[in-house]
């Protein structure tokens, strides 16, 4: 399966390959040692806008989008993402270029046809 998710630039893009690692922000009920299996993504990349219109994610500057193969393993506390033990992991274009489309209130339904151009 295809996932999605904004990674951000001080980080390799090769480490969401390790299911174990801390990912991201930390629940006020959990610590890094009891976070969840698996790195947080989204099944497509409307539901990463969706994702982001949700929490209001903003990407700094050098952050980019990976795109994931992998399996879920598990479900994640927020809204529009899945866990995801990620087998290869490639990036598909600058977050810059997400945070556009987030902004312009384009329909995140149509937003998959938009990919091929990022490729």
């Amino acid at each position: 399966m295809t996932f999605y998710r904004i990674h951000r630039a001080d980080e390799s893009p090769e480490t969401v390959l390790d299911p174990t690692r801390p990912d991201g922000w930390v629940a006020s009920d959990e610590d890094y040692e009891t976070q969840p299996h698996g790195v947080s993504a989204c099944a497509s990349l409307g539901d990463l806008i969706r994702y982001c219109r949700t929490y209001g994610l903003a990407p700094q500057p050098g952050d980019v989008v990976l795109r994931l193969r992998g399996r879920v393993c598990g479900d994640d506390r927020d809204q529009w993402a899945v866990r995801v033990e990620v087998e290869r992991v490639s990036v598909v274009c600058p977050a810059e270029r997400l945070t556009r489309l987030v902004a312009s209130g384009v329909d995140p339904d149509r937003v998959d046809s938009l990919l091929w151009q990022w490729s």
